[in-house]
C-alpha cells in the first residue's frame, strides 16, 4: 500500500478507486469505526475502496478484516478540500 500525505493536515492516507472509478482518499491506518474495506489494486494501481455497510461491517470485522476510514471525515481541514463541505466534520481528530 503507497502511504502518502494530505495536503492540508498533513495525516498519513491512501488514495484508493471506487468500484465507480473515482479516486477517494482513505487513512492509511484502519479505524474501528472505518466502513471501508482496500481490496487488491486495480489497474491504475491503487487498492480497491469498497464501501460497506452496517452487516458487511460487521461480517468483515468478525472475519479479521481491518477496515478504513474517508479521510474526509477525520481531516480537520477536509472543509477546505471535500467535495460536499457539508459532511466534513470540522476539527475532528483522532
Amino acid at each position: 500500500m503507497n502511504r502518502e500525505v494530505c495536503n492540508h493536515c498533513r495525516a498519513a492516507i491512501v488514495w484508493c478507486t471506487t468500484a465507480a472509478g473515482k479516486a477517494m482518499p482513505v487513512d492509511a491506518d484502519p479505524d474501528p469505526n472505518g466502513n471501508i474495506l482496500l481490496g487488491q489494486p486495480g489497474p491504475d494501481g491503487r487498492p480497491t475502496a469498497g464501501v460497506l455497510g452496517p452487516r458487511q461491517q460487521l461480517g468483515a470485522r468478525a472475519g479479521g478484516r481491518r477496515l478504513h476510514l474517508h479521510h474526509r471525515l477525520s481531516c480537520p481541514k477536509a472543509h477546505l478540500w471535500a467535495r460536499d463541505p457539508a459532511t466534513a466534520v470540522r476539527g475532528r481528530r483522532r
